[in-house]
């Protein structure tokens, strides 16, 4: 189930090619980067990782992971992500 906070902004924000997974973040994969944004339960924060997969499709390496303050903040944070994984 996807938190109601993170719910709201996926409401406001639906952005093409993102999904909510199992885990209840919103989420895309480009090439080999996962972009996913979710709720921090320790600081009631939404924040925005990007994160390498290996070729056995596994978590492989932090790339970034920021806090942005807004929902506007969240979504600029999304495009550079996606912009930088679609560089590579």
């Amino acid at each position: 189930m996807t938190n109601p906070k993170l719910q709201a902004f996926i409401d406001k924000h639906m952005l093409p090619g993102f999904y909510i997974d199992v885990t209840g973040c919103y989420s895309i994969v480009i090439y080999k980067y996962y972009i996913s944004v979710f709720l921090n339960s320790d600081t009631d924060e939404l924040e925005v990782t990007m994160d390498t997969i290996s070729d056995r499709g596994f978590f492989d390496q932090n790339i970034e992971w920021e806090t942005p303050a807004s929902d506007e903040e969240i979504v600029a944070t999304i495009k550079r992500f996606m912009l930088r994984a679609a560089r590579d």
